[in-house]
C-alpha cells in the first residue's frame, strides 16, 4: 500500500539531475491516492515516459511536463503531458510497437512506451492512449480500473 503522488514525486527526486541537466521542470499533482501494488511499476512507467520526454520532446532550451493524477470511484487516471515538439501522424499508430524508434541515433531502442504498455495493460489491468499534435506536445492517459 502506498500513496502514488507521494511516490511519484520521490521517483522524479531520483530523476532529478539529469532533468535539471537538460533545463526540464516536471510538476506532479492531484488526487492523493493509495494504492496496493507493486510502486515499482509506476516508477518504471514515469521513468520511461520522462526518458522518452528527454529525449525526443524537448530540444536544447528545455521544456516542461505536467504529471495530473485524478481518483474516480472507478478508477485511476494519470495523465502525463509535455508541450515538446510533439509526435509526427504518421508514427503515432507505432509509438507502443516494440524497437519502434524516431530517434535515427539518439541512443533510444524503441522499448521504452512499448514496456509502458505493456506495464499498464498487462500487469495494472488498465488501458493507455496517446494524443499528440507537432508542435504542441503529447499527451499520455492511463487508465486502471479500481
Amino acid at each position: 500500500e502506498f500513496n502514488l503522488l507521494n511516490y511519484i514525486e520521490t521517483s522524479l527526486e531520483i530523476m532529478a539531475d539529469p532533468l535539471k541537466r537538460k533545463n526540464i521542470s516536471v510538476n506532479p499533482e492531484g488526487d492523493e491516492i493509495v494504492f496496493y501494488g507493486d510502486p515499482g511499476l509506476f516508477y518504471q512507467i514515469i521513468e520511461n515516459l520522462i526518458s522518452n520526454a528527454q529525449k525526443y520532446a524537448f530540444d536544447e532550451k528545455g521544456g516542461h511536463i505536467d504529471i495530473r493524477l485524478k481518483d474516480t470511484q472507478d478508477e485511476i487516471i494519470l495523465v502525463f503531458s509535455d508541450y515538446g515538439k510533439g509526435i509526427p501522424e504518421e508514427d503515432r499508430s507505432k509509438i507502443f510497437d516494440a524497437f519502434f524508434t524516431t530517434g535515427g541515433g539518439k541512443g533510444g531502442t524503441g522499448l521504452g512506451l512499448n514496456i509502458v504498455s505493456r506495464i499498464v495493460e498487462n500487469q495494472l489491468k488498465g488501458a493507455i492512449s496517446c494524443e499528440s499534435k507537432e508542435g504542441k506536445g503529447t499527451i499520455f492517459t492511463i487508465v486502471i480500473s479500481r
